[in-house]
């Protein structure tokens, strides 16, 4: 692949929030969570007539992940520079702002957090308008309103709230409690323009690759769609 793509084992020592950077994130679901065509939602045997049922489609937890990342892009500060949700697992190339964060007030870090970890929740779920009192307990908390400065920057963190969020709904869906994700995600930094087109291309070829698209613009849930 052209451009310097380099892998890194360790995580937490290279995706830095204090930094800007731009990677390529690749997560793998647990195959046995998604693939319908031998079992079930919950790992039992199914049958032919079942397989065919569109009762247990499960392409709308792709149009999932699809939201997840716009809900988390239009609040945290990272930029989602290219995506595509394939049928067993998804890639998202994430650009950390760290330099943009910092220039956030304290109330829009803590209105910010909020939305992502409410204390308070709607009947619906949703995250419930915060008091002000609500808003300034973590604006008083000045280490952890440092610490939550940096997370909304974080590339880790983002993936954490992605991951976390998907999981839940994939398992109250299913009434399961399995793990949905096959392990962790992986991570490359990209470090000059040319392994960012890259990695972009590989990432709107893949529908193509997989036969389920003829080109990039006509592919579902990837960037080069929108």
């Amino acid at each position: 692949m052209v451009g310097r793509l380099v892998f890194h084992q360790f995580r937490s020592l290279e995706l830095r929030p204090w930094h800007v950077q731009i990677e390529g994130m690749c997560w793998r679901r647990a195959r046995f969570r998604w693939c319908i065509a031998s079992i079930d939602a919950c790992g039992g045997p199914i049958s032919a007539d079942k397989i065919r049922s569109p009762g247990l489609s499960y392409e709308h937890r792709r149009e999932l992940i699809r939201e997840r990342l716009e809900f988390l892009a239009g609040i945290m500060g990272i930029e989602v520079l290219g995506y595509s949700v394939m049928s067993d697992h998804f890639h998202c190339i994430l650009r950390s702002r760290y330099d943009v964060v910092q220039t956030w007030s304290d109330q829009d870090v803590a209105r910010k957090w909020w939305l992502l970890c409410p204390a308070r929740k709607t009947k619906e779920g949703l995250p419930a308008d915060p008091t002000e009192f609500e808003l300034n307990s973590i604006r008083s908390d000045t280490r952890g309103l440092k610490e939550k400065r940096v997370r909304l920057s974080s590339i880790s963190w983002f993936m954490r709230f992605l991951s976390e969020r998907v999981a839940k709904v994939a398992n109250k869906q299913d009434q399961c409690s399995e793990r949905f994700w096959e392990g962790r995600f992986r991570g490359q930094i990209l470090l000059d323009s040319a392994a960012i087109l890259a990695c972009l291309q590989y990432v709107d070829l893949n529908p193509v690759r997989a036969n389920i698209a003829t080109s990039p613009e006509s592919s579902d849930f990837t960037s080069a769609s929108v």
